[in-house]
């Protein structure tokens, strides 16, 4: 997994420069519809108790890649 954390860029989401988040997660084969109800409930929940800001100030994103897409190592999967 990798976190990237970035405070200082501007924002605009829903038309406004309040406060929002972006979150983007990528996996190799192991994204599916049940697993992202599941993981968009609970970082939901975790980023609106951990940033102090409502569940509707930003989206998160699920991307399933193909491991030839994906470099590691100066190999890919």
């Amino acid at each position: 997994m990798i976190v990237k954390v970035q405070d200082d860029c501007a924002l605009s989401f829903g038309g406004t420069f309040e406060p929002a988040y972006g979150c983007a997660i990528y996996s190799i084969g192991r994204i599916d519809p049940d697993m992202n109800a599941k993981t968009s409930a609970g970082l939901s929940e975790f980023l609106s108790k951990e940033l102090g800001l409502p569940d509707d100030r930003g989206y998160i994103s699920f991307f399933d890649m193909k491991g030839t897409n994906m470099g590691y190592r100066g190999k890919t999967f």
